[in-house]
């Protein structure tokens, strides 16, 4: 007998997995055309530099780092605040739900825009200081870097996917998912970007190449709905809203008597 509370079979299936990824491939496009738009929009200041006996206006690393951190900031704002909004919407939908799909965008778009915005302000000087004494050879530390400024928003976009279908504990299996698959996706986004693209400047916040920017913007959303996929499916069915089930029929009436 199948539970009327529960809108899809336990596990993993193929419809509720492809319309998942399917929206962090739209949440990644949309990131692209708009981290393009907005590509270098913050231009480093040039400063007064002693050269050869005269003075020379060129950008320090000061003022390089502090371009790089508000672009990263502008880039990554965006991209938090479009694969939360998307996946919060696309949990609630899937619950058949307009008001949660609602409230779940709505705490995706704005958790993270903020999130996405703050992390590179925080990260990207210190960063940026640190490339310059260290080896270049070294993965480690751009992955690392990476993770910490992607991981959360994945996370973000399973809590709000978690928060759209309906149940405490799947929000948590969700939100767990979208950060494992976004620390995976940019450990391969490193890899593959060091190893195909070593001038693309893979290692930087945001990249020199369109390709490898591409390549970061669907990796990182794709790989975060794989992980929701994940979660959703360790988590089982989420409940339809009481107002959505079906009511059960009664009994028949019983005929009315003749002189009733």
């Amino acid at each position: 007998m199948v539970d009327p509370s529960s809108d899809a079979p336990p596990g993993l299936s193929w419809r509720p997995l492809l319309t998942i990824v399917a929206a962090g491939l739209l949440a990644g496009l949309l990131d692209f055309g708009l981290g393009e738009m907005t590509y270098e929009f913050f231009l480093p200041e040039v400063v007064a530099q002693p050269l050869g006996g005269a003075v020379s206006m060129r950008p320090t690393l000061e003022t390089v780092a502090r371009a790089d951190s508000r672009n990263s900031s502008l880039t990554f704002g965006g991209m938090g605040g479009l694969l939360g909004l998307i996946l919060g919407l696309v949990g609630g939908l899937m619950r058949r739900s307009i008001a949660s799909a609602a409230k779940a965008g709505l705490v995706g778009l704005v958790l993270g825009a903020s999130l996405g915005a703050v992390l590179p302000l925080v990260l990207i000087e210190p960063y940026r200081r640190m490339q310059v004494v260290r080896n270049s050879d070294d993965l480690f530390v751009p992955i690392g870097m990476h993770a910490l400024l992607w991981g959360p928003l994945g996370a973000i976009a399973g809590l709000a996917y978690g928060i759209g279908r309906g149940r405490r504990g799947r929000a948590l299996a969700n939100l767990v998912g979208g950060l494992l698959g976004a620390v995976l996706a940019t450990m391969v986004y490193d890899v593959v970007g060091a190893a195909v693209a070593p001038l693309g400047g893979t290692s930087d916040a945001i990249s020199k190449t369109w390709a490898t920017r591409l390549l970061a913007r669907l990796l990182v959303p794709i790989g975060s709905a794989l992980g929701i996929a994940l979660g959703d499916a360790m988590a089982g069915p989420a409940p339809i809203p009481p107002a959505d089930r079906p009511t059960p029929a009664g009994p028949p009436a019983a005929p009315l008597a003749a002189g009733d």
